[in-house]
């Protein structure tokens, strides 16, 4: 399975960043979008899943076959104290910034929202739990700088990230 995961520095909507992708790299001419009950972004057809991220001047895009969640965070950001007071013994030993993408990611890739998610998740060994099993996702880093990538998906044999 391929992932894409697409990225620019410029200033653009998400609707029209995503639709630029999916024009040029997959030849979906005319993209028809809906939202699931909590906001998620999909295609009508179901023929390619993605998702959306910005942050520190960059937006972001993650495009691949199968259900793919993504999340970026600038490491310059100011870590928000009511986050780091739910944070287990466990996590505060962990990179902050990696187990807050990484169960953003996770929540994006289920269609879900922090608020309902955020409760039942732990990041601990470098993992991800919910409702304390470990989830059955990968999660796939890159980084541009000082803003850290986070990709949750099944699995991905190929990744090519390229700035648009």
């Amino acid at each position: 399975m391929k992932l894409d995961l697409f990225y620019t520095t410029s200033q653009v909507s998400s609707s029209d960043f995503v639709t630029k992708i999916l024009r040029k790299y997959f030849a979906i001419k005319n993209p028809v979008y809906y939202r699931n009950e909590n906001g998620k972004p999909y295609l009508a057809d179901n023929s390619l899943y993605f998702s959306l991220s910005h942050s520190g001047g960059i937006t972001a895009a993650a495009v691949c076959e199968r259900e793919v969640g993504l999340d970026i965070q600038a490491e310059t950001g100011r870590k928000c104290p009511s986050v780091l007071s739910r944070l287990t013994e466990a996590e505060k030993k962990e990179d902050f910034f990696y187990l807050w993408t990484a169960k953003e990611a996770y929540v994006k890739l289920r269609g879900s929202t922090l608020a309902a998610d955020l409760p039942s998740l732990e990041y601990k060994d470098g993992a991800l739990y919910h409702n304390k099993k470990k989830v059955p996702y990968r999660f796939l880093r890159y980084r541009v700088g000082d803003v850290l990538f986070c990709i949750c998906v099944s699995h991905a044999e190929e990744m090519t990230v390229r700035e648009i």
